[in-house]
């Protein structure tokens, strides 16, 4: 199992265990906004962002600071696509082209996730995505996978967790607190079996 880190920041709520959709903000067409039009725009789409985050329909929300074609994820807490469609198609820089929006299902375990007050305080947390590699069938793998989750989630250093439903390049993600060491990461029974 490949794991890909990335650093995020998040404003997260409480969520319980249920169906949702991970958004995946990536750069789309730079000229959809001008320079002159960018600072309101991006102030309109922070705005927007906002109001999904306190309304609880987005239950972590934050940029990806990696510097690649990924700008940002929301998980928004709708297991109905078109829902989380048009909540997300409302954000103006995706609605205008300059970001693009691509969404899966997710099943979330973000139990530990606690409302951080305001929305733009925010910290860096690492974003875990394990990507498929056709060996995820290694006896008792996936046991131990989730014992070991279950001891991150005891010393409060995930955050969120589950795995995506729809058939992806992905198997699953997880949240962990900034706190947690690249060991955490790379002691990932998931990843440990390659």
């Amino acid at each position: 199992m490949n794991a890909v880190v990335l650093t995020l920041s998040l404003a997260l709520a409480n969520p319980n265990v249920r169906p949702m959709h991970v958004v995946f903000l990536m750069k789309g067409d730079p000229a959809a906004i001008s320079a002159a039009e960018m600072p309101a725009k991006q102030k309109e789409h922070l705005q927007y962002l906002e109001s999904l985050w306190k309304s609880k329909r987005a239950m972590a929300i934050g940029p990806i600071s990696d510097g690649g074609r990924t700008r940002g994820i929301s998980i928004l807490d709708s297991a109905d696509r078109k829902q989380a469609r048009e909540w997300i198609f409302g954000d103006p820089l995706v609605r205008s082209g300059n970001l693009s929006a691509n969404l899966i299902k997710w099943e979330g375990d973000a139990s530990n996730c606690a409302h951080s007050g305001n929305f733009l305080d925010m910290a860096p947390h690492r974003l875990v995505i394990l990507k498929q590699t056709g060996r995820d069938s290694v006896p008792g793998m996936w046991q131990t996978h989730a014992l070991y989750l279950e001891g991150l989630a005891v010393r409060r250093l995930l955050l969120a967790s589950g795995p995506f439903m729809e058939s992806s390049r992905f198997h699953s993600m997880l949240i962990l607190e900034p706190s947690a060491e690249q060991t955490a990461i790379d002691e990932l029974p998931a990843v440990k079996q390659g």
